[in-house]
């Protein structure tokens, strides 16, 4: 008897670019939180993405609380305001 069998590609990796707008980087992350593979966020170049509204209210935080695999790649500038994290303003 012969047999067959089918060698199944692992899942696409998503690689999503996120245009230099703040609703686009937490639509971004909301996307990838429904993706059951992993993904990675490539920010704009430069961009300062300013987080205004909570979108998680469970921790109150700028972004969606993010599940599963997740790379963001980013060239962000360093904020000028003292104690602000990296990116965020």
């Amino acid at each position: 008897m012969l047999g067959a069998f089918v060698l199944a590609a692992p899942p696409a990796h998503a690689d999503t670019g996120v245009p230099c707008d703040p609703a686009a980087l937490v639509q971004a992350v909301s996307a990838a939180n429904a993706s059951a593979a992993a993904d990675t966020l490539s920010l704009a170049p430069n961009c300062v993405y300013t987080l205004t509204a909570p979108a998680d209210t469970t921790w109150v935080a700028g972004l969606p609380a993010i599940n599963g695999t997740l790379t963001i790649n980013a060239t962000t500038p360093r904020s000028p305001e003292p104690r602000t994290p990296r990116g965020s303003g």
